[in-house]
């Protein structure tokens, strides 16, 4: 659902605050269940949301997330995280 909210963010009805929130509510339930892949896609996500919503910050952690993805050799994750990195550099505020 939060995926959802946010990519509907790229056209005009998108909700980015309802995706904050969605994804808010599921760090905080499922933190310890997700595995690897899931809470990295997950932080993503908010750094994402993040920037998008002006945290300045937001970019260099998500820079970070992609480094620490790639040195773990899980290239095919570290590929999505670089994708979202050039994504929100093309459209950041």
């Amino acid at each position: 659902m939060a995926v959802l909210s946010f990519q509907r963010r790229w056209t005009a009805d998108g909700d980015i605050d309802q995706a904050a929130r969605l994804c808010a509510e599921v760090a905080e339930h499922s933190q310890i269940t997700l595995a690897f892949r899931d809470r990295t896609r997950l932080t993503m996500l908010r750094e994402q949301i993040r920037i998008k919503q002006g945290d300045s910050d937001a970019a260099v952690r998500l820079q970070r997330l992609a480094v620490e993805v790639q040195s773990s050799g899980m290239l095919d994750l570290a590929t999505e995280v670089w994708r979202a990195v050039a994504e929100t550099a093309e459209t950041r505020p």
